[in-house]
C-alpha cells in the first residue's frame, strides 16, 4: 500500500498542471451556484475563473521565487500560496461584480473554499480508483 501511496503521490507532483486545469470547471460551478442570482451563464463564470487563475498563477510563480531564495519550508511556501490564492479571488469578484471589500472577501473565500473542497473530493475519488485498481493487480 505504501508502494501506492508512493506512486499516487509522484503521480500528483508530475501531473499538478493537469490537475489544476482539469479542476477549472469545478472552481467555475462553485462561482457559478454562488452568484446565480445574477443571472449569468456558466461560460461566464469559466472565463472569469481562468482571469483569476492566470493572477493567481503569475503572482504564485513570482512570490514562491522569492521564496525559495529566501528558504522557507514547504508548510510555509503551500500557506502563502493559498492565502494569496484566495486574496486574489476575492480581489476578481470584488472588481467583477463591484462589490464592497467585505463582500468580495466573504464571495472569495466561501467560492474558494467549495471549489478546493470540490477538487479535494474529486482527488480523494482518484485516490480511491488508484488503490483499488493497485490492489485488483495485485491480487490477480
Amino acid at each position: 500500500m505504501q508502494k501506492g501511496f508512493a506512486g499516487f503521490n509522484l503521480f500528483l507532483r508530475n501531473y499538478m498542471n493537469i490537475i489544476t486545469f482539469m479542476a477549472l470547471p469545478i472552481y467555475a460551478f462553485s462561482g457559478w451556484v454562488f452568484n446565480r442570482k445574477r443571472k449569468e451563464n456558466y461560460a461566464e463564470h469559466f472565463t472569469i475563473l481562468v482571469f483569476a487563475m492566470s493572477q493567481i498563477n503569475t503572482i504564485n510563480a513570482l512570490v514562491l521565487l522569492l521564496l525559495i531564495f529566501l528558504n522557507i519550508t514547504t508548510l510555509g511556501t503551500v500557506s502563502i500560496s493559498i492565502a494569496l490564492s484566495i486574496f486574489s479571488f476575492c480581489i476578481t469578484y470584488k472588481q467583477y461584480y463591484n462589490l464592497t471589500w467585505m463582500a468580495g472577501l466573504w464571495k472569495g473565500i466561501i467560492i474558494y473554499i467549495a471549489s478546493y473542497m470540490g477538487q479535494i473530493l474529486i482527488m480523494g475519488m482518484g485516490l480511491l480508483i488508484y488503490i483499488l485498481l493497485l490492489k485488483y493487480h495485485y491480487l490477480h
